[in-house]
């Protein structure tokens, strides 16, 4: 259930911000939030936190982002605290740019190596993911894969580190 109301909360925000033509703002505005939730923990504790009041939820919205956000954002905001669906704000955030991306044509994908890659292997892998070239890619370091790649998109995975051969080859060995 909670993905899918985030998922409408995210349409609708997305509906209404084509219908403003405000689209790339949102967005901005989104991926701002986005940002800050993931990275201060102690506001994404405060709006899962159900001892704390809606109204002082909404003041300390405000207060962290009236001021760098459209005043559609900030109404965004105070509804789903007011309809005390903030728990979901970051998966609606998540959500909301999503769409974008889809809206744009721009495929994401997670690419996990075990160091860093290389502009020439990131530019080869970002034309086999999209030769149309509307990419974006976040890019993850894992020195357990020993090697190789991991690559997330589309639903889909494509894994050919050194470490996925090593646990074959040991099942292989093991019958």
């Amino acid at each position: 259930m909670n993905q899918n109301s985030s998922s409408r909360y995210a349409s609708a925000l997305f509906n209404q911000s084509i219908y403003e033509d405000k689209l790339d703002v949102i967005f901005n505005n989104i991926e701002l939030i986005f940002n800050e939730l993931k990275l201060k923990q102690q506001l994404y504790k405060l709006i899962n936190n159900p001892t704390i009041s809606k109204d002082l939820k909404e003041r300390v919205f405000s207060k962290v982002f009236s001021s760098r956000v459209d005043l559609l954002t900030i109404s965004f905001l105070n509804l789903v605290i007011h309809r005390s669906r903030e728990n979901l704000l970051y998966q609606i955030t998540k959500n909301f740019i999503d769409l974008y991306y889809q809206h744009k044509g721009v495929i994401t994908a997670t690419v996990t190596s075990a160091k860093t890659l290389t502009e020439v292997d990131r530019l080869a892998i970002f034309n086999k993911i999209n030769p149309n070239g509307k990419v974006k890619v976040t890019e993850l370091i894992d020195p357990s894969l020993l090697g190789g790649l991991i690559i997330h998109t589309g639903g889909k995975e494509y894994n050919t580190s050194v470490k996925k051969q090593i646990i074959k080859i040991k099942q292989v060995f093991e019958l």
